[in-house]
């Protein structure tokens, strides 16, 4: 058969297909279907109509080019050196038994263009261990795959709707199908697999689709396993057997006693396993010996060997027997003893007669001497003697007890006392701690070594004073406070917190007029977590008062106005006047909140303060004096009109108390003015005027007896003369 294979062959295998056979490889082209053949029994055995039959057991490969749209009934039956098989996309059908029993066939893919796989097309192929049927299969026919033993498992499409009778029968390692349609899907299919095989619904491939539940690894004395589970809830468990896990570790030689061998030793519990050589035993390497005779035993010449231990004898010789002698008596010493006269073997020692044994005197030891004095620390030695012999014994005397002295240390504050015992021979050792004293703390600091106290906060120095009529604290900033509490009371006597603060001043503006409050605070720091407090501070107390009112002051008619804004709490306002600046005295009070001195005299400087008044319980609460204000008096201001007569500016104005002249100023820019004229009377005609000039005037009311009630200018009137 194989001389065929050498040469190529060629043939047609349908009426546009060509085949070609060289080298194990059955190449078939063209284009449409491949012709379908026959069976028949020749010679005892079953072969195919098939071109290539002759050479079935030299096809090792089946390349079938595109274009080729079928493959033929029996076309490839019994070809048992068929291993691997290319079917291109053209091919849209798989005849009856087209692979029937290609043995060596291992696995073949179906291509997408494939719909339908016919009657006994892998028929035993023993080796066939996977099949995936494409989507485009919509028929398998019947035993299409039985007694593929090697098939473990098989991927069906869901576009698959008929399978034939015992398609898969047979298939004795079979485990799982993975369906892609439902179950119901599958059940119109008409087909039953075994109960061993696990059927996938909706499922296009087993790969990945089983995961690992449990593991239990394998050990030497143990099997292990893996339970897998799926989505589709099945379940199954692949066992791993015991096994130890051999390395090898070393060749040894053969021996004169055993084989040479290969040593494998178990990485995991250390069992070994020897692989003995087909090899030969080595001879012995014997050494020599005599072993000469005794009195009672016969010596002979031992073989042993060096190797393995095996030996052997040869060159016996008779035993001696005994050789008598004489012995004198033996007077016994302190550590041998003696014996009465008679005879033995001078051989083998063997008492013959006599030599009764006197057992040995002992030692006959004087009283123990001193021979080096004992130390504190080291032991000392004595010594006796033998009064016969003049052997001796040592034996220790134990050191002598340390003599200490002791130093006591007192404690301190943070440290602990304690006694030292010292000994002559410079030993020492430390006992009898007492505890620290700990700190004695007074006013920050320790009176007993002057340590500053952590925990110690001073207390603040607490200053009252008032702001707009509340009580205003303030005191000294405390090292190492990070907050102050304050404490009020309205008896000086029960105290309640009230607020808290970072900074060092803090104004109460929640207070009642008419109310003596009394204030005291404590600093404070945290210290481990922990807020720590002073003591009190001082206690200072303020009587609530109404805000001084904030005052101003300006002119009315020449009089001086004064005005403020209502003070919170205040029902009066009670107002002083002074000429001097110093000497102030009680002038009215108004429940208003601005006042004009109609009294007072022109050309008088004035100054003013005023109090807020609060009446609490039927009594007059007075505020501060407000800031002094100061004014000159003057006569009014005169109100002047303009017209034009006869095209002349003509000024008028009412006249003013206290007047008795009248200044009169003009310009013709409205900022820089002259004295134009002085007059008497309240009216003035600038019979100067220039036509069509545009005058801007003003005037000041004079009193003559003292310039100093002079009025301030008037308003500034102006008009354009005509003429």
């Amino acid at each position: 058969m194989s001389a065929f294979a050498d040469t190529a062959k060629s043939g047609t295998c349908g009426d546009n297909l060509t085949w070609t056979l060289q080298d194990g490889v059955l190449n078939i082209s063209g284009t449409g279907d491949m012709e379908d053949y026959l069976t028949h029994r020749f010679d005892g055995k079953e072969i195919t109509t098939a071109p290539w039959r002759e050479y079935y057991d030299t096809i090792k490969s089946v390349v079938i080019e595109a274009g080729v749209t079928s493959i033929g009934n029996w076309a490839f039956s019994w070809c048992s050196s068929l291993t691997s098989v290319t079917i291109p996309e053209s091919v849209t059908s798989i005849g009856m038994s087209a692979f029937n029993c290609c043995n060596s066939l291992t696995g073949v893919t179906i291509p997408d263009g494939v719909t339908s796989i016919g009657s006994y097309a892998f028929n035993s192929c023993s080796n066939l261990s996977s099949a995936i049927i494409p989507d485009s299969v919509t028929s398998i026919g019947n035993s299409a795959f039985s007694g593929c033993s090697s098939l473990t498992s098989v991927t069906i499409p869901d576009s698959v709707t008929s399978i034939g009778r015992d398609a898969f029968y047979s298939c004795s390692k079979l485990k799982d199908a993975a369906f892609g349609g439902t179950k119901e899907e599958w059940e119109a299919t008409g087909y039953t697999f075994p109960l061993y095989v696990r059927i996938h619904y909706n499922c296009t491939s087993l790969e990945g689709h089983f995961v690992p539940m449990e593991v239990k690894e394998t050990s030497c004395e143990s099997a292990g396993y893996i339970n897998y589970g799926c989505a589709c809830g099945h379940e199954y468990k692949v066992m791993i057997p015991q096994n130890h896990n051999y390395v090898f570790s070393k060749t040894v030689a053969p021996t004169c006693s055993e084989h040479g061998y290969d040593l494998f030793v178990c990485s995991k519990c250390g069992a070994e396993k020897k692989e003995y050589h087909d090899d030969e035993l080595l001879q012995h390497s014997y050494v020599v010996s005599a072993v000469e005779p005794s009195c009672l035993v016969g010596g002979y010449k031992l073989h042993k060997c060096s190797v393995c231990e095996y030996s052997y004898k040869d060159e016996l010789v008779q035993p001696l027997g005994h050789s008598e002698t004489n012995a004198e008596a033996k007077a016994p010493t302190c550590t041998e003893a003696g014996h009465t006269a008679g005879t033995y073997c001078s051989r083998c020692g063997k008492i013959m007669s006599g030599m009764a044994e006197i057992a040995a005197l002992d030692h006959d030891f004087g009283a123990w001497k001193q021979t080096k004095a004992p130390t504190c620390t080291e032991k000392g030695t004595e010594t006796r003697t033998c009064t016969r012999c003049n052997a001796f014994e040592i034996r220790d005397v134990a050191p002598t007890d340390h003599h200490y002295t002791a130093a006591v240390t007192a404690p301190t504050c943070t440290a602990q006392g304690y006694t030292t015992y010292t000994c002559s021979c410079g030993d020492s050792y430390v006992a009898d701690y007492k505890d620290a004293l700990g700190h004695s703390y007074k006013n920050g600091a320790c009176t007993r070594c002057g340590a500053k106290n952590p925990n110690y906060v001073a207390a603040p120095v607490l200053k009252i004073t008032t702001s707009a009529g509340k009580p205003k604290l303030t005191w000294n900033k405390v090292d190492g406070a990070e907050k102050y509490y304050i404490y009020r009371s309205t008896d000086g006597k029960n105290y309640k917190q009230y607020t808290s603060t970072t900074k060092t001043s803090y104004t109460n503006t929640s207070t009642t007029i008419g109310t003596t409050y009394y204030y005291k605070v404590k600093a404070a720091k945290v210290v481990n977590g922990k807020n720590v407090y002073s003591v009190y501070s001082n206690v200072n107390s303020v009587k609530c008062v109404p805000a001084a009112p904030v005052v101003s002051i300006s002119r009315s008619n020449g009089k001086p106005k004064l005005t403020w804004k209502a003070v919170t709490g205040a029902s009066k306002y009670y107002i002083y006047r002074s000429t001097d600046g110093t000497n102030f005295s009680y002038l009215t009070n108004t429940s208003k909140t601005s006042y004009i001195n109609s009294g007072a005299s022109s050309g008088t400087k004035y100054y003013y303060k005023v109090k807020a008044v609060a009446v609490v319980n039927k009594k007059n609460v007075f505020s501060a004096y407000s800031a002094a204000k100061n004014m000159m008096t003057t006569i009014a201001t005169p109100s002047v009109s303009i017209t034009t007569a006869n095209g002349k500016p003509k000024l008028t104005w009412k006249a003013v108390t206290g007047a008795d002249k009248y200044y009169v100023y003009r310009s013709t820019d409205g900022k820089t003015y002259k004295q134009l004229s002085t007059t008497t009377k309240t009216s003035l005609t600038n019979t100067g005027a220039k036509k069509n000039t545009k005058y801007y005037y003003k005037v000041k009311a004079v009193c003559s007896v003292n310039s100093n009630a002079n009025s301030t200018f008037s308003n500034i009137v102006s008009i354009k003369a005509t003429k």
